[in-house]
């Protein structure tokens, strides 16, 4: 049996996008989808993405709580008894029908222990060590970590493990036994994923690796090149986004300045920072993602939560002004999206 394990903090435009494309592209090819909710969204609003789960065939959870991406994806794999998993993210789009399944395959038929999107996600001392201790040569040197999204294995690949799939930091002193006893010099860090990467590496598992398939900044000049993601074929079989599951508990505030992720208990905060116009194209290219969702998934005017329809849209709006988005560029980015992806928008 097969399941594909989703955290998300249940924005209701990126939720129905997503779902939408897990309906159309590739929900025959898993058995289960298991979403757990974690945000302190308004009632009406997480109902109606409780609502959009159910009308997937998704079985749910929620806690009223922001958790870290590791923590949750912690309940959800406990929570699901089905032998072979993918996790997911909610801003990662398959592209194509039979991709999932032939990942699956590779696994269930023990060509490889797991199949991977690889990154590289600690800091560059316990990197250099990782890349000294497993041999790791070409792109694995450089991305000696994985993702914790398009991750295919046989749960019992955790076994041997802490089953620790979040945040990890490691301070002077500290002993990493997996790195042969590597005693850390200066304050290091590891995105979600990264220390159960190194648990696995050091239990010699084998790996079969997928590009990740990320969108950058730099999807500007690759579409046009028609190159890397927007090449024929591309050079991943999926578009994964990144950084923008969390716009509702940062970026996207409502009138009084507070996240629409917790209105009624955040006090004001500032819109980002944005230091130098690479930060904001990177924000342009977010907005069109979060745009997108919203422009094409509104929620119906007949249910309780149709209001969240305008506040969402007016903290767009309040971050493009505040942070002064140029408007041209994601209108660009709404265009390559759309191409490439317009069966997510559509119905």
């Amino acid at each position: 049996m097969r399941a594909a394990l989703l955290p998300t903090p249940g924005d209701p435009y990126i939720t129905a996008a997503w779902l939408n494309h897990y309906k159309k592209v590739w929900k025959d090819e898993v058995d289960k989808l298991y979403i757990h909710f974690n945000s302190r969204l308004e009632d009406p609003i997480i109902t109606y993405s409780f609502q959009l789960a159910e009308q997937a065939g998704a079985d749910y959870s929620y806690d009223r709580q922001w958790k870290g991406h590791g923590e949750a994806l912690r309940v959800i794999f406990d929570r699901s008894p089905e032998d072979h998993i993918v996790f997911v993210e909610d801003d990662a789009y398959v592209r194509f029908p039979g991709i999932m399944d032939d990942c699956f395959k590779r696994v269930e038929d023990g060509r490889v222990d797991a199949v991977t999107n690889p990154r590289g996600s600690v800091g560059m001392d316990v990197m250099a060590q990782e890349q000294r201790v497993f041999g790791l040569k070409g792109d694995e040197f450089h991305k000696p970590n994985f993702w914790p999204c398009f991750f295919f294995a046989h749960r019992n690949i955790f076994d041997n493990t802490d089953k620790d799939f979040a945040c990890k930091n490691w301070y002077p002193g500290d002993v990493i036994p997996q790195l042969n006893n590597y005693e850390v010099a200066s304050n290091q860090s590891g995105d979600t994923f990264s220390w159960m990467s190194i648990q696995l590496r050091a239990e010699g598992k084998k790996f079969f690796q997928i590009e990740d398939g990320r969108s950058t900044t730099q999807d500007y000049w690759l579409y046009d090149m028609k190159s890397g993601i927007f090449a024929n074929p591309p050079v991943a079989p999926w578009i994964h986004f990144g950084s923008t599951s969390s716009g509702i508990s940062n970026s996207l505030l409502d009138d009084d300045f507070k996240p629409l992720e917790n209105r009624a208990g955040s006090p004001p905060t500032a819109l980002p920072t944005m230091p130098d116009d690479h930060i904001r194209d990177d924000y342009a290219r977010r907005i069109s993602l979060w745009y997108l969702c919203w422009k094409h998934f509104q929620i119906p005017e007949s249910h309780p939560a149709a209001y969240f329809n305008k506040v969402y849209g007016d903290a767009l709006e309040r971050l493009i002004d505040g942070c002064q988005i140029d408007r041209d560029r994601i209108m660009r980015y709404n265009q390559i999206y759309m191409d490439a992806l317009g069966f997510v928008f559509n119905d």
